[in-house]
């Protein structure tokens, strides 16, 4: 157990690394798909003698003849061990669908699949809907950037009545719209089995959120809902809300590019007020403004609040509204996670965000990077972690304005703490010299890191050559990972 909640944790640190170098455009996913290489006969053999759990070809395609190769492997004992099947961006037309879904009939291994990007319609995804209702193993369909239509996908949501499996369904990035809203939710309405939903970026304005708020106001399995990237105004999530008033199952809410505005927040104050089984809510980029700020960190402040993981990030925060944020830090004992990337926070929100901070015992991961903290707050936050807070354990200060002098009092935190296990430091505009020099000091006394992430710092391969040197100098930290 230890060990897997070890590798949990690598990927979550991977994770948030890459996520700090990626655009956060939902449409990026596109622009990076390139024409997937097609695979002669005897290179998809030499794929599939690989030995793993895990067969993937993404980014590959075949002809008839592969898709007759890859179908008869699938039924072999050699394919038994193999639980997850990616075809992402395979091409796969209906003749060669067709021959696949024949042999995933026959096989009771594949427990994950991966179908995104393949231009999928509705005879593929008849012939989907068939697998979904028969079989009995398959717990997780990624159907992602399809550009699905309500019509194409009318005969799976009611394949969805029927399976009892399925646990993880991805629609991201199609256009289900309205009518697909609907008709999803009165599929959903009679399935017990899917925990995990993600429909962001479908179109789907307030008559599809009312229909799928109506299902939760009624559901009792669904944990998770990602609804990034929509049409709906606030008056529609206005009635979301109101249905998780009555809803005990859903935990994770992800509502990021969407408006929420004040009115809506208000609303989201109101049902965190009841609902105490809804813990992570991830509020990106949904025009949260200071005054919407107040009435949530008034939710925050009870010791009967449960929410744990609290993302704001790209939302415009003044000092009032981190006063508010601070005030209710001083009492929380439930969040751990808090994102606050690129919120336009100065040093005096900072300075006022500390106050809490101070007295908090509870977040663990705090997200200020891409904000307008300088040395002044820097040095404020250092304080606050040397002398007061000892459970935050990730810090992303990524992209702060700070200069070398803030940098060296970061530095000294560092060389000393025992609880900062993470901290990202990508793209700084510090010298390399002095940069080098300081982490230098930090890798050879610090023992408590596990992360440290530099990346985007124009620090050269000798200089990391020396910083590894001096890693080697301390006994204490073979377990940290450097990121240049």
């Amino acid at each position: 157990m230890e060990a897997q909640l070890r590798l949990l944790e690598d990927q979550a640190l991977s994770l948030l690394d890459d996520l700090e170098l990626l655009d956060d455009d939902q449409n990026q996913k596109n622009e990076l798909l390139e024409p997937p290489q097609l695979l002669s006969l005897s290179e998809l053999q030499s794929v599939l003698k690989r030995k793993g759990t895990e067969l993937d070809l993404r980014d590959k395609c075949f002809g008839i003849d592969g898709a007759r190769i890859l179908s008869q492997f699938l039924q072999t004992e050699s394919a038994s061990s193999i639980y997850q099947l990616d075809l992402t961006n395979s091409a796969l037309d209906e003749k060669k669908f067709e021959i696949l879904i024949d042999a995933l009939l026959k096989t009771d291994s594949i427990l994950s699949l991966w179908l995104g990007n393949n231009s999928l319609r509705y005879p593929q995804i008849k012939q989907l809907s068939h697998l979904v209702s028969k079989s009995s193993v398959l717990t997780q369909l990624n159907l992602e950037n399809n550009h699905l239509q309500p019509q194409d996908v009318f005969p799976f949501f009611q394949a969805l009545t029927q399976t009892t499996s399925l646990v993880q369904l991805d629609l991201e990035l199609n256009d289900i719209s309205d009518e697909g809203s609907i008709a999803l939710a009165e599929g959903l309405k009679k399935n017990s089995s899917l925990t995990e939903l993600n429909l962001s970026s479908n179109l789907i304005s307030n008559t599809g959120l009312r229909a799928l708020s109506q299902f939760l106001k009624e559901s009792s399995s669904l944990q998770s809902l990602s609804l990034n990237s929509n049409s709906f105004s606030p008056e529609g999530a206005i009635s979301l809300f109101e249905s998780l008033q009555h809803n005990h199952s859903l935990i994770s809410l992800s509502l990021a590019n969407n408006s929420l505005g004040t009115e809506a927040s208000d609303s989201l104050a109101q049902t965190l007020s009841v609902n105490t089984s809804l813990t992570e809510l991830w509020l990106s980029a949904t025009q949260i403004g200071p005054d919407a700020l107040g009435s949530l960190s008034s939710c925050l402040a009870p010791p009967t609040c449960s929410v744990v993981v609290l993302c704001l990030n790209d939302n415009p925060l003044n000092l009032s509204s981190l006063s508010a944020l601070s005030s209710a830090l001083k009492t929380n004992t439930s969040l751990q996670t808090l994102g606050l990337t690129n919120c336009s926070l100065t040093d005096e929100c900072i300075i006022t965000f500390c106050q809490g901070l101070e007295s908090n015992s509870h977040l663990s991961q705090l997200w200020i990077d891409r904000n307008r903290v300088s040395s002044n707050g820097l040095r404020t936050l250092c304080e606050c972690l040397k002398h007061h807070n000892k459970t935050l354990s990730w810090l992303k200060l990524s992209q702060n304005p700070f200069d070398e002098e803030g940098f060296m009092t970061l530095s000294d935190l560092l060389k000393s703490t025992e609880t900062l296990q993470a901290v990202w430091l990508n793209r700084l505009s510090i010298s390399p010299e002095i940069a080098v020099r300081e982490l230098c000091d930090v890798v050879r006394q610090n023992t408590s890191l596990v992360q440290l992430s530099f990346r985007g710092n124009n620090i050269s391969e000798e200089q990391q050559s020396s910083i590894y040197e001096s890693l080697s100098e301390n006994p204490d930290s073979a377990q940290l990972k450097l990121l240049f």
